[in-house]
């Protein structure tokens, strides 16, 4: 199993700099891909561009959006020329990962309807397909679709290359990768789903607070939901690890650790506690 370190691109006030130093950072330290969460109306930054600066920083790193929100981001053609050229500058180290996204005010803020979203997003997929076809020869990236709801895992089964679990839902991890398989059979796909997965986390004496203010920000305004994600972010080591031991055992091809707190030590905190 691959172990990914994300860039801390959604915590609150985290200058463009920290970014820009995250990424070889986390390249050095020996983790295998970085990825950055997507939302629209929240001052985060934006995953294409963000990871376009990856690209130009690093040499081995695979990048993910985990996930984009995709319907809410206007015509398939902009989006496929934008995806193509990130998975060509990048020399093939892209994965365009995305997903319906469950907050109204995204699509609010984009002025698109957000009561069909899941439709779109099918219908999306097949222009991105169609688009890279016609367009500049080169091989597109792989996609991966995210949401934890059955018609999500099944859209996955039938229109990606593998499925993105959420850091924080309460099911255990082995539930999840087996509903994933059991949707790529039942869609009659030959071969396993690529399975990637997210956790946040923060570690050291001030993780608490990293963890309270990011997830505090981020899932504002969605009631019971952000005690569960609060709850369900790691901030010791031997809970790093023993998420790892699971994510592992259950087959997760990659586990990506999406950072709370943009601390430069967070790298090498998570690298000691990991990849040590």
């Amino acid at each position: 199993m691959d172990l990914g370190l994300g860039l801390p691109a959604v915590v609150p006030g985290v200058p463009a700099s920290t970014l820009a130093d995250w990424a070889p950072a986390v390249e050095a330290a020996g983790f295998a891909g970085t990825a950055v969460l997507d939302r629209i109306a929240y001052p985060s930054y934006d995953p294409l561009v963000t990871l376009a600066m990856v690209a130009a920083r690093t040499t081995r790193l695979r990048m993910t959006t985990t996930a984009l929100l995709a319907p809410a981001r206007g015509p398939a053609a902009v989006l496929a020329k934008q995806a193509m050229s990130l998975s060509q500058l990048a020399g093939g180290r892209f994965t365009l990962g995305m997903a319906i996204g469950a907050r109204p005010e995204d699509y609010q803020a984009s002025g698109v309807p957000f009561g069909d979203r899941g439709r779109r997003m099918e219908r999306l997929i097949g222009e991105l397909r169609s688009n890279w076809r016609s367009g500049p020869p080169g091989e597109p990236p792989a996609l991966l679709l995210g949401g934890h709801s059955d018609r999500a895992v099944h859209r996955a089964a039938r229109l990606a290359d593998g499925w993105i679990c959420g850091g924080t839902s309460r099911q255990g991890y082995h539930e999840h990768a087996e509903r994933a398989r059991k949707a790529w059979a039942d869609a009659g796909r030959s071969g396993p789903p690529r399975l990637v997965a997210l956790r946040f986390f923060a570690l050291g004496p001030e993780a608490d607070d990293s963890v309270r203010a990011t997830m505090g920000a981020f899932y504002a305004n969605t009631g019971p939901y952000l005690a569960q994600a609060i709850a369900g972010t790691l901030s010791d080591p031997a809970a790093v690890r023993a998420v790892v031991a699971e994510h592992r055992d259950a087959g997760c091809d990659e586990l990506i650790f999406m950072p709370c707190s943009a601390a430069p030590d967070q790298v090498n905190r998570l690298a000691d506690a990991v990849l040590a």
